[in-house]
């Protein structure tokens, strides 16, 4: 059966590594099955090697089957939670997921995680565990209680990180492979120089570039041709005078 990070991974998505928890995280959920079964076995050392009958003891096995119950039941749903629960780092994303009937899934993007905090006790550094924080942007908080290996773990999704840092750019982004383009990031990428003849400023080229073009002598045919607007234009106005008409009428 499939489990639940293997049915939703992408098209070019990998499963990198799965993490589990430390022998430790069970500890103590073992530690009260072992207590609840102790009246029991102690009921039955009195039974059959004190020679006790039943009914003198009816009363210690009533509670010796209610301990066992509880230790048995309690033992039982902490290893649903450790048989349905899944930590797991993609080429992508980090996976938290737990929950049998009802799910309850953490997801974050991989460049999205902006702080890993490892927190390990003495027993920890001995026993190889640790409890590890995330923090991302749009998840809040993810905590990882008693991890195997929790250094290796946080090496992974570092490398994880750099690798999809790093990765090919997929058809969704297309390069933009125009002169332009390329020419901008060379530009930008340096700085000005003191030498007004080297500067390599783009806001200085461009201004510089439009002063030449303005500055640039006009060629004489050019020169001679009149625009439609010098043709429309009105003369400009001045005194005229008229000589008067000293010849006889009719």
């Amino acid at each position: 059966m499939a489990s639940y990070v293997e049915k939703t991974l992408g098209d070019d998505e990998d499963v990198i590594y799965n993490a589990k928890f430390n022998w430790t995280y069970s500890f103590w959920s073992f530690f009260f099955l072992i207590l609840s079964i102790i009246p029991a076995i102690v009921l039955g050392l009195f039974h059959f090697k004190g020679g006790l009958i039943f009914e003198d003891l009816k009363i210690g096995w009533g509670f010796a089957g209610f301990s066992a119950l509880v230790g048995f039941l309690q033992y039982l749903g902490h290893m649903i939670i450790l048989w349905t629960t899944e930590i797991a780092i993609t080429s992508f994303r980090f996976v938290y997921k737990k929950g049998l009937i009802s799910r309850v899934t953490k997801e974050v993007s991989l460049n999205k995680i902006e702080e890993i905090t490892l927190n390990q006790s003495v027993w920890g550094r001995i026993f190889n565990f640790g409890a590890l924080t995330l923090r991302g942007t749009g998840v809040g908080v993810i905590e990882l209680p008693n991890l195997d290996d929790p250094i290796k773990v946080r090496k992974i999704i570092e490398n994880a990180k750099s690798s999809m840092r790093e990765g090919p750019i997929h058809e969704s982004h297309p390069v933009n492979t125009s002169p332009s383009s390329q020419l901008a990031p060379q530009l930008s990428s340096k700085q000005t120089s003191t030498d007004p003849k080297k500067t390599t400023d783009v806001s200085v080229l461009i201004a510089n570039n439009k002063k030449l073009k303005a500055e640039r002598p006009k060629p004489l045919k050019q020169q001679a041709e009149k625009s439609p607007e010098d043709l429309k234009a009105k003369p400009k106005r001045g005194f005229i005078f008229k000589a008067k008409d000293k010849r006889p009428k009719g």
